[in-house]
C-alpha cells in the first residue's frame, strides 16, 4: 500500500521534476552560452584589440616603410651627389692644364690691357700670335723691315703695332709701362705710335710721340714729341735709341699693367 502511494506520488511529481530538470538544463545551457557570449564580448574586445594591434602594426609598418623610403631617397641622393662630385672631379682631372705664355723667338711681345683702343687702324699690322691674359692680352709682332728706319716710315709702310691718342674719349686714362718698369702718363694730349723691332735675338717695342708729352709717375722726367721724334729718330738704334722701349699699354689707368697683372697670361689652346 505504501509502495503504491510512493509510486503514485512519484508519478505525480515526475512531470514537475522533469520540468524543473529541463529548466535547469536549459538555464545551464544559457549560462554556458552566456559565458560563451562573454567570451564573444571578450573575443570582440580581443578582436578589436587585434584590429587595433593590426592597425597599429600596419601603421608601424607604413611608418617603417615610409622611413625606409625616405632613407632610400636620401641614400640615392647621397649616392647621386657623390657620383656627381666624382664625375666633376674626374672631369677636372681630365682637363688639360693651361700652359703659360711663352715669348716666341724673333717676335716682340707687347701687353695690351682690355679697353686699350687703337686710334689709327689704317697703319697697323696684325700680331703673329696672341696669349690670353686675365685683364688683357700679350701680342707678338714681327720686326719692321730693315728699310723702316723711323716710326714715320713704319706709319707709311703700315708696320705699326699700336697707336694711342689720349685725347680720344676711348682712351681716357692712357698709361704706358717701359722696360724699366716705370709708368708714364700724359700731361698734355698725346698721340703715340709703337713699332716693333728685332736686332738679332733682341726684340723690343719702340714708342715715339707725334704730339704731346708724357711724365713719369712718381717723378718729374718727361718724354716729348721731340725726345722721341717719329720723323728723325732711328728706330733701329736698339737700347741706345731715344725712343721709349715699351712693354705694356693701357687706356684705363696704370694699375691694369703692373708686372703682377701682366704676368697672368696663358698660351691659347690649339
Amino acid at each position: 500500500m505504501s509502495r503504491f502511494f510512493l509510486l503514485l506520488i512519484l508519478g505525480l511529481c515526475l512531470p514537475y521534476i522533469a520540468s524543473e530538470l529541463s529548466k535547469y538544463v536549459f538555464n545551464t545551457g544559457i549560462h554556458d552560452r552566456s559565458g560563451y557570449g562573454n567570451g564573444d564580448e571578450d573575443g570582440s574586445v580581443s578582436h578589436e584589440s587585434s584590429e587595433e594591434t593590426e592597425s597599429t602594426s600596419y601603421g608601424d609598418e607604413d611608418f617603417s616603410s615610409s622611413s625606409i623610403s625616405d632613407e632610400n631617397i636620401e641614400n640615392r641622393k647621397s649616392t647621386s651627389e657623390s657620383t656627381s662630385e666624382e664625375s666633376a672631379s674626374d672631369s677636372k682631372s681630365c682637363e688639360k692644364p693651361r700652359e703659360s705664355c711663352q715669348d716666341p723667338s724673333g717676335k716682340s711681345g707687347l701687353y695690351i690691357s682690355n679697353g686699350a683702343v687703337n686710334t689709327d687702324d689704317t697703319v697697323l699690322k696684325p700680331p703673329s700670335s696672341i696669349c690670353d691674359c686675365e685683364t688683357g692680352s700679350r701680342q707678338f709682332f714681327t720686326s719692321v723691315s730693315s728699310s723702316t728706319t723711323t716710326i714715320r716710315l713704319a706709319i707709311t709702310n703700315k708696320e705699326i703695332s699700336y697707336a694711342l691718342d689720349s685725347s680720344d674719349a676711348a682712351c681716357p686714362e692712357l698709361c704706358i709701362r717701359d722696360d724699366k718698369n716705370q709708368f708714364w702718363i700724359p700731361t698734355k694730349d698725346s698721340v703715340a705710335y709703337i713699332a716693333s723691332r728685332c736686332i738679332g735675338t733682341y726684340c723690343y717695342n719702340d714708342m715715339g710721340l707725334e704730339s704731346g708729352e708724357l711724365t713719369r709717375v712718381g717723378g718729374s722726367e718727361t718724354f716729348t714729341d721731340t725726345t722721341g721724334d717719329i720723323d728723325t729718330t732711328q728706330i733701329g738704334a736698339g737700347p741706345s735709341g731715344t725712343y721709349m722701349k715699351v712693354e705694356a699699354i693701357s687706356c684705363q689707368g696704370c694699375e691694369w699693367i703692373s708686372k703682377e697683372e701682366t704676368s697672368k697670361c696663358f698660351a691659347r689652346a690649339t
